[in-house]
């Protein structure tokens, strides 16, 4: 209701605008708009491409520092591991691992302190040739705890040096005797010199934030260490840990901020580098002003140039409209001054002979008016007669429109107008255009209004006279009132539409869960990845598609070397985790989106390789066995009871239309059988033509 009103009364105030006023509004909005959008146009790019500049700058600082740290910690881990297997420190002679410790702090600056712990916790050495203190406890610090319990290296949060109170991080390595855990040595890095050291600093507006994997700060803008990171007030830091590097822009309008964060590997550290917006666009900011300055300048020029050209304009139509008010009081002798032979006085020499026309026509009209006033009176169904087309003004009316639009004088019905009353406009603009094609109108259905607001349903025919050179005589028209017809097909469509959207809703379920029934079916439950049946589907597929294109196409097939052995050795559980593990090493190591890995059957895996030779299918199987090699020592301890060695038989073929997709599985299943008879752990490539199969 609000919004119909503000629409009538934009409508209406439009409507009172002279013509001076309405053509000096479209000249200023058509010349003022360009110069608004180009300036538009242009201005959003250019600011784009300053703040991508920005953050991409933070975002490479945040990358370069995160190097730097994973390359320091690198260092250290591998200072400690050549350490730890020094025949002195493996020796747990207090004596002898004094020495080692002493030199490794005296070699590396960075180093505060060396000590090396026995597995109960209890100091064994130190670096600065003291005894060793046995008050000290570190099996209750859980970095010590980890390396004791998982024997592997353990980086800790921030820690104070004994003594020096120096801020800084520790690092532990095992000491081991074969595979046995049998001490620790332990170090503490100075991270306030080292992050200095490789350049780490806050400088201008940006601010550098190092955070490690426990969410403690390790570096803050003011150069603080330690105290738990807020993410709130840090929203990169979460995706920052969880390993990825990128850009983010954040903060409230009036104190936004861009971020660049990175990740380093080695300790499971965030590297943050923020800046805030209004420091870094400050240039962008201060040509946005000379911008707004230079386009207001423009669009005000161009505003009063275009006022003065619409009142240079309009001044010839304002004289024939004074001389058409004038005949409008019945002084038909007012005649439109031409003094031009443009437009202008071609609509003046127009006006003079409506002039003539209507004082001929004007004693015909009030013949024919007394001709059927008595019968337009007394019919059931409202008549009107009207001298507009675009309004439609009630000029002529019978009793009956004056009771079904409420007035109480035919004066309060001729303030109306039929596009007043009606309460759509698009209804409204239908109307007119079928009324302006055809010249008539039969039973259009419009909901109008009463004269205080209230709402009904007319059916409306409409009759346009016109003289023969298409001038607009008068307008006839007929309205019924169907307001409880209408009321009746309302309620009947609301029941249809109700019944249709809950029919819709159904189909859609259906269609979902068939959708999702289909993409299960062609999953193995086991490992996640396809199954034989969708394996079947895209090697016939892709076989298709290699002959109509001629080119190669590769199949591996793959089976784990001895798994039954492992399987009743282990158990299923261990042999179903096994199976994962060969599933999950065969998807990372396929990289192309068109590679298909599929479960062909119990240990047996199937590779299908699009636009794959020999060669390519080749180096998948090595990639495959190098990533199973590297797992077994670096990845699969919790899920491999022993290592594992998987066999590899390859076919690869540019296939022929008369050949088909099992020929090229029958290849790759007698290459992986081959493989198997020379000793397993291998990979055999098939004969390089199928036809070979047929020999």
């Amino acid at each position: 209701m609000v919004r119909e009103q503000v629409a009538n009364c934009i409508r209406t105030r439009w409507a009172n605008l002279g013509l001076h006023q309405r053509l000096g509004a479209l000249l200023v909005v058509l010349t003022v708009l360009p110069v608004v959008l180009i300036t538009f146009v242009i201005w959003q790019p250019y600011e784009k491409t300053m703040k991508q500049s920005v953050v991409v700058n933070n975002q490479e600082i945040a990358e370069r520092i995160a190097g730097d740290m994973d390359w320091m910690l690198a260092e250290k881990l591998r200072v400690l591991r050549l350490a730890a297997s020094n025949g002195d420190i493996r020796s747990l002679d207090p004596g002898r691992q004094a020495s080692v410790l002493r030199r490794l702090v005296s070699r590396y600056p960075d180093i505060l302190l060396a000590v090396t712990v026995d597995l109960t916790g209890r100091q064994v050495a130190r670096w600065d040739g003291k005894a060793a203190d046995p008050s000290l406890q570190y099996l209750d610090r859980q970095y010590i705890y980890d390396v004791v319990h998982n024997g592997m290296s353990a980086i800790s949060g921030p820690v104070l040096t004994t003594g020096t109170g120096e801020p800084g991080i520790a690092i532990a390595e095992p000491i081991k005797a074969g595979e046995t855990v049998v001490g620790l040595i332990v170090v503490n890095v100075a991270m306030d010199k080292r992050l200095r050291y490789i350049g780490v600093a806050n400088a201008d507006s940006r601010a550098v934030f190092i955070v490690n994997a426990a969410g403690k700060f390790l570096l803050q803008p003011e150069g603080q260490t330690g105290g738990a990171a807020d993410a709130a007030a840090l929203p990169p830091l979460r995706k920052a840990l969880m390993g990825q590097s990128g850009w983010e822009e954040y903060g409230a309008p009036d104190k936004r901020q861009f971020a660049g964060y990175s990740y380093v590997p080695t300790s499971g550290w965030a590297v943050i580098v923020q800046q805030p917006a209004e420091a870094a666009l400050v240039e962008v900011a201060a040509v946005r002003q000379r911008v707004l300055v230079l386009v207001f300048g423009t669009a005000a020029l161009a505003a009063l140039v275009s006022l003065w050209l619409a009142a240079a304009l309009t001044r010839p139509i304002a004289a024939i409209a004074a001389a058409a008010n004038t005949i409008a009081q019945g002084d038909m002798s007012r005649k439109a001054a031409s003094t031009s032979c443009d437009e202008f006085g071609l609509l003046a020499v127009a006006f003079n002979h409506m002039t003539d026309e209507l004082s001929k026509r004007e004693a015909q009209l009030r013949e024919s008016e007394d001709k059927y006033r008595s019968l337009v009176e007394h019919l059931h169904v409202g008549i009107f007669r009207s001298g507009d087309l675009e309004e439609i003004r009630f000029r002529q009316t019978n009793p009956v429109m004056l009771t079904l639009f409420g007035c109480s004088s035919a004066t309060e019905l001729h303030e109306l107008s039929l596009r007043r009353l009606c309460v759509e406009p698009k209804a409204w603009a239908e109307l007119q255009t079928e009324l302006k094609r055809n010249g008539f109108v039969r039973n259009c259905e419009l909901l109008l209004r009463r004269r205080l607001g209230e709402r009904l349903w007319c059916s409306v025919s409409i009759t346009l006279r016109q003289a023969e050179d298409s001038e607009i005589l008068w307008v006839d028209g007929v309205v019924a009132d169907i307001t409880e017809r209408k009321e009746a097909e309302q309620v009947r469509q609301l029941a249809h539409d109700e019944l249709e959207s809950q029919v819709k809703q159904r189909t859609e379920e259906l269609v979902r869960l068939n959708e999702e029934l289909r993409r299960i079916s062609f999953l193995d439950a086991l490992t996640g990845i396809a199954n034989r049946r969708y394996f079947d589907e895209v090697l016939e597929r892709e076989w298709q598609r290699a002959v109509r294109q001629k080119t190669p196409l590769a199949l591996i097939m793959l089976d784990v070397d001895y798994f039954k052995i492992y399987n009743d050795t282990y158990g299923h559980l261990a042999g179903d985790s096994c199976l994962h593990f060969v599933a999950e090493a065969l998807e990372m190591t396929t990289k192309r989106a068109t590679d298909l890995v599929a479960r062909y059957g119990g240990e047996e895996f199937a590779i299908i390789l699009p636009e794959t030779d020999e060669a390519g299918a080749l180096a998948v199987g090595e990639r495959i066995q190098d990533y199973i090699r590297r797992a077994k020592d670096e990845l699969s301890a919790s899920v491999l009871q022993t290592a594992i060695t998987v066999s590899m038989g390859i076919a690869a073929e540019i296939p022929r239309l008369s050949e088909q997709p099992s020929e090229l599985i029958a290849v790759a299943d007698r290459a992986l059988y081959e493989a198997k008879q020379a000793g397993r752990n291998r990979i055999v490539l098939g004969d390089s033509t199928l036809s070979a199969l047929k020999r």
